[in-house]
C-alpha cells in the first residue's frame, strides 16, 4: 500500500507540473485559463478517488454520469472478479453487470438520484458483496 500511496503522490506531482506548463501556454497565448481549469480539476478529482479506492480492500468504485455510463472504475476486486478498470470505463451499468444483480443496481441508482443513501447484500460468482450508493457532485453540483 505504501507504493501505492507513492505512485499516486508521484503522479500528482506530474500532474500539478503539467498543469504549470499549460498555464505557461496559456498566458504566452493570451489564452483564458478557465478553458482547461475545470478540465484539470476532473482529472484530480478521478486521481484522487482512484487513490482511495486502490486502498479499500476487497472493494470496487464507480462513478457514473446521470446516463449510467461509467467514468471511473477502481479498486482491487476488479481483478479479483476477472475483469479489468477498462472493461468497465466508458460502459453503461447495464452492459457490464450481470442480469441478477441489476435490480440492485436500479434501486441504488434510484436512491442516489433522489439525494439517499443506499445499501443492499447481493451474491456474485460465489463471494456476499455490500452494495452501497450515495450520490457524488462535483464543484458545480452536477
Amino acid at each position: 500500500m505504501a507504493d501505492d500511496n507513492q505512485h499516486a503522490d508521484d503522479l500528482l506531482k506530474e500532474l500539478d507540473a503539467a498543469r504549470a506548463r499549460v498555464r505557461n501556454l496559456e498566458e504566452r497565448l493570451g489564452l483564458p485559463s478557465s478553458d482547461t481549469s475545470a478540465f484539470w480539476t476532473s482529472v484530480v478529482q478521478a486521481e484522487k478517488y482512484r487513490a482511495i479506492a486502490r486502498n479499500l480492500p476487497r472493494s470496487v468504485i464507480l462513478l457514473y454520469d446521470s446516463h449510467l455510463r461509467i467514468l471511473l472504475a477502481e479498486g482491487p476486486e476488479i481483478e479479483a472478479i476477472g475483469y479489468t478498470r477498462e472493461d468497465f470505463e466508458g460502459k453503461l451499468l447495464s452492459e457490464i453487470t450481470p442480469p441478477e444483480i441489476q435490480p440492485d443496481l436500479q434501486d441504488a441508482r434510484h436512491a442516489a438520484e433522489r439525494g439517499d443513501p443506499f445499501a443492499t447484500e447481493f451474491s456474485y460468482r460465489g463471494h456476499l458483496y455490500l452494495l452501497q450508493a450515495s450520490p457524488i457532485f462535483d464543484v458545480a453540483d452536477n
